[in-house]
């Protein structure tokens, strides 16, 4: 890689698939708060093995053997050609510090943990490799890519097939920062949270669109974890729009959970929001509410529409008051498979679009 910075094909190994095996392309896994469990845990899948970017050995490319350098690569890292210069890859211990373009749909897949034998929706990309088949007829390669932590990435040996083709100035201005490495398993730790489901229903519905999710503390592993050394407070908050097409002023509201001084339950609230990321920003009286921008939710005061404390083991939230669409929430408390005593946090947040009203 060092010698050859551009020659992207070092990263073009594994086998081609239609689709990545882990993704989700069922809605009703993520929609349904009646179930306890919405996407089944399988064990054959708790054995999977992430890897970072590149080949354990050369056996790993007998499958993708035949792939050349795509022809605009060289124009691809040359500053000449665009305002910001595409740094080459470099590697940190594991870790390769790569910037790839990305296809801009954001899609999920399941993890299953081993352990605690559950199985949870996580963050799924598909970078694109600047690499083609030698007789040059054959599409760019995608390579998934699966999130396991805060600004963490890991891969299998899948490949893919670019669904379509794209000129130099596209993915110069579809390039994202990437840190891939191998995934480690450190599992939850007593008292942490472990969000199951998050989001629209169905899965596909975007009449509401995630902005932000896990700001206090960061979510690692898929896991919201206490502060260090902090035993109450904001844990996080996950905002969305009202409206898809992001108008002027951009309202939404916030999802936000925090924990009692004793650790022993969580409290869910729903706040009016401005998903605006400038800390400057004033909230906004409009409509009867408050608008709070997100660097307030994430560590001020904010006007609470609705507020909870979830009793243990097992409580729901539901909300239901226009224009914010139907919430709801559930907390189970449930022993972390460590020490008897130990216990941590399963939550699912269901969002139903404003035509669910009054459906519960």
């Amino acid at each position: 890689m060092k010698a050859n910075p551009t020659d992207q094909t070092l990263f073009a190994w594994g086998h081609i698939v239609d689709r990545p095996m882990r993704q989700i392309t069922n809605g009703s896994l993520c929609k349904a708060p009646e179930s306890p469990t919405s996407i089944p845990w399988e064990a054959s899948q708790a054995g999977t093995t992430f890897h970072g970017l590149f080949a354990e050995s050369p056996k790993s490319f007998e499958g993708s053997s035949c792939y050349r350098p795509w022809p605009g690569i060289h124009n691809f890292y040359n500053p000449s050609t665009r305002r910001l210069q595409v740094p080459y890859p470099t590697v940190a211990g594991a870790c390769a510090i790569i910037e790839l373009p990305v296809l801009p749909s954001v899609e999920l897949f399941a993890f299953h943990w081993p352990r605690l034998k559950l199985a949870q929706p996580r963050w799924l990309l598909f970078a694109i490799l600047l690499c083609q088949s030698e007789s040059g007829d054959s599409p760019l390669i995608l390579v998934p890519i699966y999130g396991w932590g805060h600004d963490r990435w890991s891969r299998t040996d899948e490949l893919m097939y670019s669904p379509s083709a794209f000129v130099l100035s596209q993915l110069t201005n579809m390039t994202q920062y990437l840190r891939l490495e191998p995934r480690r398993h450190p599992g939850p730790q007593p008292g942490d949270a472990l969000p199951r489901r998050w989001g629209n229903t169905p899965l596909h519905d975007h009449s509401l669109e995630t902005y932000h999710a896990a700001v206090h503390p960061i979510m690692r592993e898929g896991i919201v974890s206490i502060p260090q050394g902090g035993t109450f407070g904001r844990l996080w908050a996950s905002y969305f729009w009202l409206s898809p097409d992001h108008k002027e002023p951009p309202l939404g509201f916030g999802i936000v959970f925090d924990r009692d001084i004793n650790q022993a339950s969580l409290s869910v609230s729903l706040v009016p929001a401005l998903l605006d990321k400038s800390e400057k920003k004033a909230p906004l009286n409009r409509d009867g509410f408050t608008w709070s921008p997100t660097s307030i939710l994430a560590y001020g005061q904010f006007e609470v529409l609705s507020k909870k404390a979830m009793a243990s083991p097992d409580d729901t939230w539901r909300f239901d008051t226009a224009p914010f669409p139907g919430v709801e929430v559930r907390v189970r408390k449930v022993e972390s498979g460590f020490e008897p005593e130990d216990y941590i946090f399963l939550v699912d947040i269901t969002i139903f679009p404003s035509n669910h009203w009054g459906t519960w």
